[in-house]
């Protein structure tokens, strides 16, 4: 078993084929994420344990520097081959090791999709329980091994209805690429209006498009009627799930219904490339544990993009949470009680909503 190596290529072919391999593999892990993000402010650091020359454990870790030192986050990681908790846990000591040596201030890991095995070992690690995730901790996920009636099936009745509707009424869902972009920015801007935040730039999505539609994990799904687009989606594959990324509405023609007819596209894009889920990506999880609880749901269940993506059919997931620790000595204590209160403050939500989870 070879010791704990660290690298930070800008594209790793061996790493991102690792990544795809391992249970939980996701997109946010791979060298692609990194190049995307280092347009952002943040540089890749990966850590790797092999076994007869291959990779069987190893997370990336992307740093973002600043004046007095450097935060970082690992979402979903780290991975590994085979479930060898002794191997994960050296890689996790390696990592805090060298956050000390790097000057590395606070570090963020959420583990994998499956792997809550992972988090006792960050536990023991020093890491505590973050209630500020840097990705979704609730979804739904549509399972495509089935038969495409099946999956309509799987729908509330009236999703699978507006479905059909849309067809009849003419929406025509393309998978429109990097040309579809202008139309995107346009959609873009009219949703970040009507909800009120503020979104990337029209460059972060061209590079998601540019880095993994080259090898056929990305698309831009363009909604249009008579020509208009209406409504859009950039979708990402990776491992065995392909991610609904980001979703734009126009918000005109409702009555029309392009947003259900596009996710069903989506899904089926999904299904003929091979990959075996359809990830929403994010419900509310209060939501989410009321639905597993068996429990009455929360307003919010009822109304809005969580009841929107129920509608969808398909199972809701509850993901691991994020692992928050600070390396500075002075630090190490006051970010044990702020780490599980974080997303009490607005402005740092924001931060790593932004920066971190997209």
């Amino acid at each position: 078993m070879s010791a704990v190596a660290v690298s930070s290529e800008p594209l790793d072919v061996e790493w991102d084929a690792f990544v795809d391999a391992a249970p939980g593999g996701h997109h946010l892990q791979t060298s692609l994420w990194a190049q995307v993000k280092a347009k952002h402010g943040w540089r890749a650091k990966r850590f790797t344990v092999r076994r007869d020359g291959t990779i069987v454990v190893g997370c990336q870790l992307l740093v973002r520097r600043l004046p007095l030192g450097s935060i970082a986050y690992c979402p979903r990681g780290p991975l590994s081959v085979d479930s060898d908790a002794a191997l994960v846990d050296r890689l996790i000591s390696e990592l805090a090791a060298i956050a000390r040596r790097e000057r590395i201030l606070y570090v963020k890991v959420q583990p994998p999709v499956g792997r809550t095995d992972i988090e006792p070992l960050l536990l023991a690690c020093g890491f505590v329980r973050s209630d500020l995730p840097a990705t979704p901790t609730a979804t739904v996920r549509i399972d495509l091994a089935r038969d495409p009636e099946e999956i309509l099936a799987g729908m509330r009745a009236g999703t699978r209805a507006n479905v059909r509707k849309a067809e009849r009424n003419g929406i025509i869902v393309r998978e429109a690429g990097v040309d579809g972009l202008a139309a995107f920015g346009d959609l873009l801007a009219d949703t970040s209006r009507r909800q009120g935040f503020d979104p990337y730039p029209l460059d972060y999505y061209a590079d998601i498009l540019k880095l993994f539609g080259a090898a056929g994990r990305a698309e831009l799904m363009l909604a249009e009627h008579d020509g208009a687009a209406l409504s859009g989606a950039v979708v990402v594959g990776y491992g065995d799930t392909v991610i609904y990324k980001m979703g734009v509405w126009s918000g005109e023609r409702s009555r029309l219904h392009p947003n259900e007819l596009m996710h069903w596209r989506a899904m089926q894009w999904a299904r003929e490339r091979g990959y075996r889920y359809y990830d929403l990506e994010g419900i509310s999880e209060p939501v989410a544990r009321a639905i597993v609880a068996g429990s009455e749901l929360p307003e919010d269940g009822r109304r809005g993009t969580t009841h929107f993506k129920l509608g969808m059919g398909g199972e809701v997931a509850l993901y691991p949470g994020a692992y928050d620790r600070s390396f500075h000595p002075l630090l190490v204590w006051p970010a044990r009680v702020v780490a599980p209160r974080l997303g009490r403050f607005r402005s740092v939500h924001r931060l790593v909503g932004r920066e971190a989870g997209g």
